[in-house]
């Protein structure tokens, strides 16, 4: 019960801050590319993906901008 109770911690924490990047992400990046139903339907390790996938997708954009800026 003891361990149980830290692993629940230490997996909150995680998906806070998985929330917390998903949602400063979609801030950057188009609505279309966002594939959400996967959430839905594969659960948690493919949300844990569609977040890197959309902080990955957020990085190339922002690096295309700065590359036309200079």
């Amino acid at each position: 019960m003891f361990e149980y109770y830290h692993v629940h911690r230490l997996l909150t924490t995680v998906y806070r801050f998985l929330i917390a990047s998903l949602i400063n992400t979609i801030k950057f990046v188009d609505r279309s590319d966002i594939k959400i139903q996967h959430i839905n339907r594969y659960g948690h390790f493919d949300f844990l993906f569609t977040v890197i996938e959309l902080q990955s997708l957020m990085q190339i954009r922002l690096f295309e901008k700065w590359k036309n800026y200079v």
